[in-house]
């Protein structure tokens, strides 16, 4: 009987070793990928017009660019991902007006971000439903409303920083050379601003599920010890 229980304890304490180690095994195994990660995720939100709206965009640190104002990051440079939801509606990089150009993000260290921001964003999108915008070259544009009648509304946001929102847009035109990027929508349209309301860090999705799983390894290993 001594020799049945000695086992039995012995099981036990293997068991529950082997358990904080897998915890501590899963946890050491996602510290390198939360030192070495190049992608940044991050979020802000934006009141305009009365309603609240959130934006999101990830960039990879090791393909940012940069030029006399700072780094900053757009499609071909290291932005991955962009997109700003309003009023029930997402719209996303690919969808922006002169994309790829279209979305940028301002990066820390460019002195074009506003005082009290981390970061400067730019983007411009149609409306869904307001009409559409045709390129006619060299970042100008010819926009409608639906049918062909009237003009598109257009909505972004800016790094005045401003969400903003033009109504019966008839024209765009949108510039760039590096990061400096101007914009103007005529002819003569309904300008309703807002403003950028708050910055906030997205945790990088990956490196979540081991975290989780490393310190569900070690809780076990302490329920197991607390059972004996």
């Amino acid at each position: 009987m001594l020799s049945l229980n000695f086992a039995k304890a012995l099981n036990c304490v293997k068991g529950m070793k082997s358990g904080r180690w897998v915890g501590v095994g899963v946890l050491l195994a996602t510290l390198p990928l939360a030192l070495t990660a190049s992608t940044i995720s991050e979020g802000f939100g934006i009141s305009l017009n009365g309603l609240n709206g959130t934006g999101t965009f990830s960039y990879d640190t090791t393909k940012t660019t940069a030029d006399g104002d700072g780094p900053y990051a757009d499609a071909g440079d290291g932005l991955t991902s962009f997109d700003l939801t309003y009023d029930g509606t997402t719209y996303t990089e690919g969808e922006s007006l002169d994309s790829p150009t279209l979305p940028t993000v301002y990066l820390p260290g460019n002195t074009t971000i506003p005082g009290g921001l981390t970061y400067g964003v730019l983007a411009a999108w149609v409306v869904t439903g307001s009409g559409s915008c045709t390129p006619t070259g060299g970042g100008d544009y010819n926009c409608a409303g639906p049918g062909g009648v009237g003009g598109a509304d257009i909505i972004g946001v800016g790094r005045n920083p401003e969400a903003y929102l033009y109504e019966d847009v008839t024209s765009a035109s949108i510039n760039f050379t590096g990061s400096y990027v101007t914009y103007a929508f005529g002819t003569d349209p309904i300008k309703i601003y807002g403003t950028i309301s708050s910055e906030t860090v997205v945790p990088e999705p990956a490196l979540i599920p081991g975290l989780i799983l490393g310190l569900a390894g070690l809780w076990f290993a302490r329920r197991r010890k607390a059972v004996v």
